[in-house]
């Protein structure tokens, strides 16, 4: 499903395939401060300027249009994703068209520059922790090759010639990244270009993420974690769909599959207990947290009647939740937080403008 959705993001037919993944997630007739009871917890819906009794309370919300926001690289520094029309024209799926590449975006000045200008899909840009470094992927339809990029001489170094996932990658530390191939591998790379499999799995590894003394991955619904210098994962937790470890790595952030139709997000200690339910859906999307590891931002979408909808940022220790009322219908990356973590990016396709739009979420 998320190389679907990348496939869209690069041939331009945005709408139909996100549809399928994302639903809207506000009501412009909602009123400005709205409790919702559930059996489990209260969610407290806010506009801009509204506090709660939660320790997450939106500020201020910026739009941006026709800009495609990623990630920050600074307080007031954006990757960006847009067409290169200095470039020449590619073909993709039997069409000619610019290249996407990776910009960064001045938010004072509003000035942007393109990182490294080439006839080729550029995407997936996840600043080092430290900022000085940029992974990022060279996308062909489905298939990717990963990159870092070194943002003080915009050089980059190649990370080996293997196919690799389009849509998944973390970095460990401020000078390694970690990455899935589409063969089963799990690959650890550096900024110098050197790389290491810590893995070789015969079976398609869904997720596969760093954590505290080893790595976690997930294979056919199945969560393990493989301690550093071991060869057998110790299995965590079944009908797994994937895991974002904490920058902290002390939480989880873990997706499970509670019916054929339902997801839902809970966060959990490193081996995957003490849960805390944050929402269920049909889809959960764009899971991110906070440099500070306190908070988790995340998108939920609901095909049917009582489930929920829409982007939120939770409280990592006590669960609130706070939903972000976004002028949006479908959200198209996954949420990225400034280096402060007091600034959330959200991006998503309007079918208006024919082009995307970002937001920049300020929290008090």
């Amino acid at each position: 499903m998320k190389q679907t959705l990348f496939k869209w993001i690069n041939t331009g037919a945005a709408a139909c395939c996100v549809a399928l993944l994302l639903a809207g997630c506000g009501d412009g007739n909602a009123p400005a401060r709205e409790t919702i009871q559930k059996p489990d917890k209260t969610i407290t819906v806010v506009e801009p300027d509204q506090s709660t009794d939660t320790k997450v309370a939106v500020s201020q919300i910026a739009q941006m249009d026709r800009t495609r926001g990623t990630s920050f690289i600074t307080e007031d520094q954006l990757v960006t994703v847009k067409r290169n029309e200095n470039e020449q024209k590619i073909a993709v799926e039997g069409e000619m068209m610019f290249p996407n590449n990776l910009y960064v975006h001045n938010l004072v000045t509003k000035q942007e520059e393109a990182l490294y200008e080439q006839p080729a899909h550029q995407g997936f840009a996840k600043p080092s922790p430290d900022g000085k470094y940029l992974y990022y992927k060279l996308n062909n339809e489905e298939s990717a090759h990963g990159y870092i990029m070194n943002m003080e001489t915009r050089k980059s170094v190649e990370l080996g010639k293997d196919v690799i996932d389009t849509t998944t990658g973390m970095w460990m530390d401020d000078t390694h990244v970690l990455f899935m191939t589409i063969e089963g591998k799990v690959i650890k790379a550096g900024v110098d270009g050197t790389s290491e499999t810590i893995y070789d799995s015969e079976q398609r590894i869904f997720t596969a993420m760093p954590g505290e003394g080893g790595i976690y991955y997930v294979v056919n619904e199945v969560l393990y974690f493989l301690p550093d210098g071991s060869k057998q994962g110790e299995k965590l937790a079944t009908d797994v769909v994937w895991v974002i470890p904490s920058p902290e790595r002390k939480q989880l952030a873990l997706v499970k599959r509670t019916t054929n139709t339902t997801r839902t997000l809970m966060i959990t200690d490193a081996k995957g207990n003490e849960p805390i339910e944050l929402g269920s859906a049909t889809q959960v999307f764009g899971t991110s947290w906070s440099p500070d590891g306190k908070k988790l931002a995340y998108s939920l979408t609901s095909e049917g009647a009582g489930g929920d909808n829409g982007v939120f940022v939770a409280d990592a220790i006590s669960g609130d939740t706070v939903p972000i009322k976004l002028d949006v219908q479908y959200l198209s990356d996954d949420l990225g937080w400034s280096p402060s973590g007091k600034k959330i990016v959200a991006a998503t396709y309007s079918q208006e403008q024919n082009d995307f739009i970002t937001f920049v979420i300020t929290l008090k």
